[in-house]
């Protein structure tokens, strides 16, 4: 048994690894910027956690073994972040970091690519968790209001396919790396078993949820201007943006064996997490 500090802890996939790790009998410190209104489950201790405070790190860093770490997702400079977070955890005296990143991380020299390789350098026990887009953008996360309110998925993805993956899936991935040996040096792509069109989520969606859902394809303008009007800071938005090139381009297409070899079962389906969140919708 060790002690597991997981960082982002009430975030979709930290909180399944909090929730995972607890049911394998680890000792859970669960970082969060407010502690006191953090919904864990029970058995974690929540500790506050500012990652941009070298205090709050330490103090949180000590006495545990391991880290999940993932950058927060408005942040901009993620590299920066795990820059602070590994130099606190070599102090500390942390044995492994996992690492979420995204998928195509290695593909150019990105802020998660060099996040990669801040942990890589750093001598530390590591593995990299790639995920691809989320399943629960659509039922609890990015997308969620607007499936509800309009019926409408509105985003500039043209036709392109993408094995969105369950974030209980990447938590599992993370858990295992964890928990198990043989994980140290490997790097995960953390996908669903096949690849879909927006479109398709969309008549998924509208089966399940008995209400009409559609998907139209936009522009980069047009989900910049629903993003202003919202009041959403320009480098959050441009941010956002840059994320549906690489999928126009076909590298979201991927299927990855991955999580069939490390969990040795089959990625939980769209239909799967549609069945069992069609509430999500019905609102």
């Amino acid at each position: 048994m060790s002690t597991i500090l997981v960082v982002g802890a009430t975030g979709n996939v930290g909180r399944e690894v909090v929730a995972q790790l607890l049911a394998k009998g680890e000792v859970v410190r669960a970082a969060t910027r407010n502690p006191d209104t953090a919904k864990l489950p029970k058995g974690a201790s929540a500790v506050q956690v500012s990652l941009e405070q070298k205090e709050d790190l330490g103090n949180a860093l000590a006495g545990a073994d391991q880290v999940f770490l993932l950058a927060p997702a408005d942040d901009l400079e993620p590299d920066k972040t795990v820059a602070r977070v590994v130099e606190e955890s070599k102090t500390s005296g942390i044995d492994t970091i996992v690492l979420m990143t995204a998928l195509g991380a290695e593909q150019s020299n990105n802020p998660f690519s060099r996040a990669e390789r801040i942990v890589s350098e750093s001598g530390l026990r590591h593995t990299f968790i790639r995920p691809n887009w989320f399943m629960q953008n659509f039922s609890f996360g990015l997308f969620a209001q607007s499936i509800r309110d309009t019926g409408d998925i509105c985003l500039p993805a043209a036709d392109a396919k993408v094995s969105f993956v369950d974030t209980r899936d990447i938590a599992a991935m993370a858990v295992a790396s964890l928990t198990e040996s043989g994980h140290e040096g490997h790097a995960y792509n953390v996908t669903g078993g096949r690849a879909m069109t927006h479109s398709e989520v969309a008549d998924i969606i509208s089966k399940v949820s008995r209400k009409s859902v559609s998907y139209t394809s936009i522009s980069d303008d047009d989900l910049r201007a629903s993003f202003a009007k919202e009041g959403t800071p320009e480098p959050l938005i441009e941010q956002f943006v840059s994320l549906f090139q690489p999928m126009r381009d076909g590298l979201d297409e991927l299927v990855s064996p991955d999580v069939s070899r490390v969990l040795g079962r089959l990625p939980i389906t769209f239909e799967q997490h549609a069945q069992e969140f069609a509430d999500c919708w019905r609102g």
